[in-house]
Formats: structure tokens, sequence, C-alpha cells
């Protein structure tokens, strides 16, 4: 299935003439602009040159200069200026009044190339600029500092991803509604991709690009859930799984308070049930394909909503929408499928979630205890393992024929480097790193790269190892199974979710916050992962015949490739 992953607005919009230049201190009592005609081009240009500032400044960087202040005083004159000309004005006439700020001390220095993972598009756009314009920015630019931390962005101590301390929250203001904090809220949204989003590089348009049909869709925006719309669309542009806006889960899903007694789930591009069901719902079955609900079709559906999830690709997309659309209104729902080749629809009653007992996502893999014995092989509940049971899952591996580790989920405990060392006979890389270079932002350098250590007391498991992995698979789970693969276990199933790399959150002015990778995660050769995900070795996509029949097809491969790989050592047959 495709669907459209943006759907900003295209309302046009005319143009007046511009406001006379406010100070800073009057944005404390700002209003709600009159209603005039905007000029969207000219609120493009401010906000790209307010997180210029923003992130240049030093007096922006030691917290003198309040930057929301300036972006509402700012936003009252250019909001309806008649040319994007008389916009570069005012903006020419605020940075010559804030100036370039004391001297650096130490400067910023460039790196060795080598280092540089993404480069900043930063003098490129300054260099397209009109020369006013330009020539004060760039001295700001030049004078950047050498620090790798300030009061607008600090990197987390451990890791390095970006902290936001310092952004204002406006919920208790009464400005909510205010349009000028609507469009304080892309500024910081966009200003986030242009200069601290890891994986800025792979999105499929580039913040530039998103920027003018954004501004339009923030504009268009009239209620409070159309202006969370039009915040989790932009969001969704990152193509990170990771991103969401918890705040606003409302808003991206069909009203209503109750959910389907039917878990389903996409498979082969189709939404199909896959056996979950509340107590007494027996009108539909396993392996029916949902093709509309309430008369509108999937498709359709898929486009409206799909566009305001965030996703790496189309694997993880499809887990969110499925999830998605099994939410909305109580009571009795029209529910259309096809069954062995016919059409049908199925009165449905909609109940509260409490009531309907059913996970919003689908859980794979068998159920029972965290270490298992089938068939002579030791398969493990990935989701569930502790490190505490690392000795029994080792000592039952070495007893069996092989080890499954089944992935299709989140971790409880992170133990790359315990499981790890069980599994190599000699230091092993496996990944490396990147992290924003706070003194010259939208840069990228290359940072750390772990290692896989064997244990020091020689333990190690001895069979052949698999993992199964899935959509299910994201972030953690995906950074466990580049270990796996580099310490030679073989991955079976699907394409994960292709998001990792640790969390920042982003607030915004209503006081949620936006989730996205922090850090960007490769393979040692400086390949990508983000938005690929961890690739099987062998590949096994569910079907929707297996489905009807309820077979695990990925289990069933991996059970298979244990036999292969015994077979390859000389021990099976």
């Amino acid at each position: 299935m495709q669907w459209k992953y943006m759907a900003f607005a295209t309302s046009a919009f005319a143009a007046l003439g511009a406001a006379n230049p406010a100070s800073a201190q009057q944005a404390d009592t700002y209003e709600s602009a009159p209603e005039l005609a905007v000029n969207p081009a000219a609120i493009a240009r401010l906000i790209e040159v307010w997180g210029f500032v923003k992130y240049h400044h030093p007096h922006a960087l030691d917290g003198r200069l309040a930057m929301d202040p300036e972006f509402f005083a700012l936003y009252s004159q250019i909001r309806a200026a008649s040319s994007l000309e008389k916009a570069d004005r005012v903006l020419t006439d605020w940075i010559e009044r804030i100036g370039t700020g004391p001297a650096c001390d130490p400067c910023a220095s460039e790196p060795d190339p080598a280092q540089v993972a993404i480069a900043s598009t930063t003098p490129v756009w300054l260099a397209g600029l009109p020369p006013e314009l330009s020539e004060g920015l760039q001295a700001i630019y030049a004078n950047r500092g050498a620090g790798q931390a300030n009061f607008q962005i600090a990197k987390d101590p451990g890791v390095g991803n970006p902290a936001f301390a310092n952004e204002p929250d406006y919920t208790h203001s009464g400005r909510i509604g205010e349009e000028a904090v609507h469009l304080l809220a892309l500024a910081r949204q966009w200003n986030l991709l242009r200069y601290w989003f890891p994986y800025r590089d792979v999105m499929d348009r580039q913040p530039a690009a998103l920027l003018p049909e954004a501004v339009s869709d923030f504009l268009a925006a009239q209620t409070d859930i159309e202006r969370q719309q039009a915040r989790l669309r932009f969001a969704a542009a990152a193509d990170d799984g990771h991103v969401n806006i918890i705040a606003y889960r409302e808003a991206g899903t069909p009203p209503g308070e109750c959910a389907s007694p039917y878990g389903w789930q996409f498979v082969e591009g189709r939404l199909a049930l896959d056996g979950r069901a509340a107590e007494g719902a027996d009108a539909l079955q396993r392996g029916d394909v949902v093709t509309a609900i309430d008369g509108v079709s999937v498709d359709e559906l898929a486009d409206r909503y799909g566009s305001m999830i965030a996703a790496s690709n189309s694997a993880w997309r499809e887990r969110m929408l499925a999830m998605v659309l099994a939410r909305g209104a109580c009571g009795e729902r029209q529910i259309a499928v096809e069954r062995g080749g016919a059409a049908m629809t199925v009165a449905v009653e909609w109940l509260p979630a409490s009531e309907t007992k059913i996970s919003p996502y689908p859980a794979f893999g068998r159920e029972g205890e965290v270490i298992q014995q089938m068939d002579r092989i030791t398969y493990v509940r990935f989701a569930d393992l502790k490190r505490d049971r690392l000795p029994d899952l080792l000592e039952a591996a070495n007893a069996s024929d092989g080890l499954i580790l089944d992935m299709r989920g989140y971790v409880s405990d992170f133990l790359v480097f315990e499981l790890g060392k069980l599994l190599v006979d000699e230091p092993t890389e496996f990944v490396t790193f990147t992290a924003a270079d706070v003194s010259a932002p939208g840069r990228f350098l290359w940072g750390a790269r772990p290692m896989l250590q064997p244990d020091p007391q020689g333990r190690s498991i001895s069979v052949p190892v698999v993992a199964i992995v899935n959509a299910a698979t994201v972030s953690s789970p995906e950074y466990h199974a580049m270990a796996w693969r580099a310490a030679g276990v073989t991955i079976v199933g699907s394409t994960t979710a292709g998001a990792d790399g640790n969390v920042s959150t982003l607030p915004l002015p209503d006081g949620a916050g936006m989730r996205f990778s922090g850090i960007g995660v490769y393979y040692p050769d400086q390949s990508p992962t983000q938005r690929i995900g961890i690739v099987p070795d062998v590949m096994a996509a569910p079907t929707l015949a297996g489905l009807a029949a309820g077979r695990d097809e990925q289990l069933e491969l991996a059970v298979e490739q244990i036999a292969r790989e015994r077979a390859a050592m000389g021990e099976g047959g």
C-alpha cells in the first residue's frame, strides 16, 4: 500500500503592507495579529533567520538575547509584508540592532574533513541571501565560539544527544491560540531539523524544501486540533520512526474513545485480522482483509492519518497505522472485508479500549517462559530477557542444537555487551556514531566506535544462533541486532523499523514535546541504518495465507536456518 507522506495545505495568501518595527520589549504584550492577508514567504524567511540567530549569536547562546520575544516582535512586522524584500529589510535592521556580539574566544575551528559525517548547509544558505542581510549574518557566523554547550543547546553527558532546557512554555499564558505562538512551534520544529537532526541527509525532502508548504499549512489551521495536526504533519516529514508528539495523540487518530474488538495488522500491504479478538467477538475471522470502515476505504484512511505518522520506512508506518485505524467512535461500525475472495460488510460494536482487553500492538513469537526448549532448539523471548538470566541462556543454548533470539518487540534490558561477549572470540566492531557539532550547528561529526569484547572468563555460545526481526524491532532492539550480526548471528525475518539513536525531546510552546533521534547510528564502514533498518540475511516476510492459517512463518524459517547451519557444521542432517 502507498499513501501520501505529507499533506501540507496549499492555501494561497495575498499580501499587504508591513507594520512598523516594534521593539523586543514590546513582545511581552503582543496580541494576536489583525486579520490581514499573510505573506508565507516572509514568514519562512523569518523562521530561517531567527533560528540562525538563536543558535549562532553569542548573546542568544548566553541567554541575554531572549529569542521568543524577538520572534513575536518580528512576527508582528513581517506577517503581512507586501514583499519578501520588505521582510528582508526588517530582518536586516534587526541584525544591525543586535550586532555580532562580543568577539569569540576561543573561536570555532574547522575539523579534519574525515571527521565530518554531515556538513552544515549554512554557508551555502548565507551566500544565497540578499547582500545586506547576508553580510550581517556572515559576520555572526564568523564569530562562532568553540563551545559545545550553551544556553540554547546542551549535550547528554553520556551519549551526546542534544538537550533543550530553556524553551519557554506558554501553557498558562493565555496565548496558546495565538497565531504567532503557533508559528513559533513551527520555527522550533523546523530549526531542529535544520541544525540538530542527525539524519537530515536521508529525509525525503530537505528542511529548506519543506518550509514554504509548512508555513501555509500552519497558517491554514484555525482550531486547536488543526494546529496540532499541522505540527504532526511537519514532524512526520522528518522520516524518523522515533519522532512523535505524544500530547497530540488524539489529534492524529480518528475521533472517538473506543477501539475495534479485533486486532489487525498490515500484511502484504493489506490490513488483515490477526486472530486477536475481544471475548464474544466472532463476526470476523483471522485472515479477513479489511477494505473499508464505515464506507471509507482503508486507502483513503491511510492517506488521511498516515500523513501524521512519523516513520522511517513503510514497515513502521504500516505498524503504526494499523494501531491508529483500530481507534475511533463507539457503537456499531460497518467493517467491509474480503474473505476467501468474497466481499461482505459486517456490523461490529466498538467498545472502550479498556473493555476489549486487546493490546494495540500485535505480539509475535511463542508465549510462555522467557527461555524455552522447542525440538532441541533453545528459544528466547528477547523482549523479556534480563541480564540475570544470561547464565541460564548460556547453559540451555550449549546443551541444545541452536539458539533463536526472537527480537520482534522492544527490550526490557540493555544486553548488547553482556550477551555480546558470549558471541565473539575477539574484539569486534559493530557500530559508529555521529553527534552534532554545537560550534557549527547543522554539522555532524563521526564519534565513538564501541566494540564487543570476548568474555574474560572464556565463556561462549558454541551453537548456531539466529535472531528474528520485523517492524516491531525498533531502536534499541535494532542496535542489539547490529551487534549480533557483527558477531556472526544470522538475522532472519523482515525489515526492521529503521529508527535508531538515543532519543531527545524538543519542548513546544504549548508544553508538548517532540521526540526525535538525537544521534546517528551507522555500521563501522559508515553505511547507514536509518530508514533502511536491519535488513535480514534471510528474508521471511509474513503472508496473508500464513496469517490466516495461524502460522509463524518467520519462526519456521529460523528453525530451518538452525538446521542448515548445523548441517554445514557437519553435526546435523
